[in-house]
């Protein structure tokens, strides 16, 4: 077997109201916003979302360190 995987992953604030795809029928049709509350802990991750969420603690942590 022989498969590949193309993830993204966004950091994003979100403004008041439900968060909403747009797109009917395409690749993003069943795309959804999770927040970091539901997957930190004991939620079972890819590695390439175990690799995002680290990166996004460095970059808070810099981003932090220079205000």
């Amino acid at each position: 077997m022989s498969w590949s995987l193309t993830a993204l992953f966004y950091a994003a604030t979100l403004g008041k109201g439900a968060p909403t795809v747009t797109e009917v029928d395409g690749s993003t049709e069943a795309a959804v916003w999770v927040p970091l509350a539901d997957v930190q802990g004991e939620a079972p991750l890819s590695p390439a979302a175990a690799d995002a969420l680290r990166m996004l603690d460095r970059v808070k942590a810099a981003f932090a360190a220079t205000r």
